[in-house]
């Protein structure tokens, strides 16, 4: 499967783009500054290591961090000490202010604290839901299995969407096991059981 994924991956298939995009002169920014152009820099980790948002009056650029109808991949990067999934829940409190978002997918979203009301409480559901499948120790692959996805079955899904489900079953895995709510044991392979 991770190999099928990485033919299919637009890093693999658009290399010459992506090689390209970084080769761009880039300016870094800090969390909370402001730009000439008046947007404000928001670090927003989760979706990825280095999101950020930009706040404008009473709107909110908020890229992948908050889209208006599905929810976004919080999955595992190979970063040392990033929890995705604490990091995504940490930004989406420091982005909770009355505005309207403009999401990087999607149409415009009339009140971002109302949508990430909704992600909350979505992310706190599968968190409940994967400390119930856990009635034996299971991989992370069987863990994102077992969970219901609002996309359909896991076994129906494209190499591309499996590594998806299971990143985003791993990340919540991390967040519960830095809570105490399950453990890792290793053997041939990683299983997951509750303490």
């Amino acid at each position: 499967m991770a190999e099928a994924f990485l033919k299919i991956h637009p890093m693999s298939r658009y290399r010459k783009a992506f090689e390209d995009v970084w080769k761009l002169p880039w300016k870094r920014v800090k969390d909370g500054e402001l730009l000439d152009c008046g947007l404000k820099a928001l670090s927003t980790p989760g979706h990825t290591p280095g999101h950020t948002v930009y706040i404008y009056r009473d709107g909110v650029f908020t890229g992948d961090h908050i889209l208006p109808k599905i929810t976004p991949n919080i999955s595992w990067y190979p970063k040392k000490g990033f929890n995705p999934l604490k990091a995504y829940l940490n930004s989406l409190r420091k982005v909770y202010i009355k505005a309207k978002g403009y999401p990087a997918h999607g149409d415009e979203i009339s009140d971002i604290t109302t949508r990430i009301d909704e992600l909350v409480k979505h992310h706190e559901k599968r968190l409940g839901e994967i400390l119930a499948v856990l009635k034996e120790p299971l991989t992370t692959y069987q863990v994102a299995q077992r969970i219901k996805w609002d996309a359909g079955s896991f076994e129906n899904f494209d190499v591309y969407n499996k590594i998806f489900a299971i990143g985003e079953a791993y990340s919540h895995l991390l967040y519960l096991e830095e809570m105490g709510a399950v453990k890792r044991v290793e053997k041939d392979v990683v299983y997951w059981t509750r303490p």
